[in-house]
Parts: C-alpha cells; structure tokens; sequence
C-alpha cells in the first residue's frame, strides 16, 4: 500500500485544494441528507452514479464503507465567473 503522505503529496501536485484522512469508525451517517437528495434540491437526483439512487440505501452506503479502516477526502477549489 501507498504512504498516505505520498498520496497526499502526489494529489496536491495535481491541483486538488485540500486533502485529509478520516477514521472510518468516526463518520456521522446523517437520513437527512438523503431526503435533500430525495427532494431533488440540487436539481440532479438520479443523474449520477455517486448519488442517489444509483448509490444504493444508506445503510448499503454504511456497509460498504465499514469495510474500510480509513480514507481520504480531496476537495478542489474553483473559481467563479459569476456567482448567479
């Protein structure tokens, strides 16, 4: 397996903005967030295979990340034109 330093050096080298490792057994799973889903806010249910439906259940979501002892987060900062 990679050192995560390494991974953390090489994914800044390609531009991402932040990146952090997270403890698997802290994460948070909070329904909620899967009703916003649900209700379609961001105008994209169903539209991408890291989102709802395609995703599975949550606590399919739960089981296949408990499989995990860590990971790694990668955000990316991007400028905008215009806000509206």
């Amino acid at each position: 397996m990679i050192p995560t330093p390494e991974i953390e050096k090489t994914a800044l080298n390609c531009g991402f903005h932040e990146i952090g490792c997270v403890e698997v057994g802290n994460l948070k799973y909070y329904g909620e967030v899967r009703k916003i889903c649900e209700g379609n806010s961001c105008r994209n249910y169903g539209t991408s295979w890291a989102c709802p439906p395609a995703i599975g259940t949550l606590e399919e979501c739960k089981a296949r990340v408990d499989g995990f002892e860590k990971m790694l987060l990668f955000s990316k900062a991007y400028q905008l034109e215009d806000s509206f």
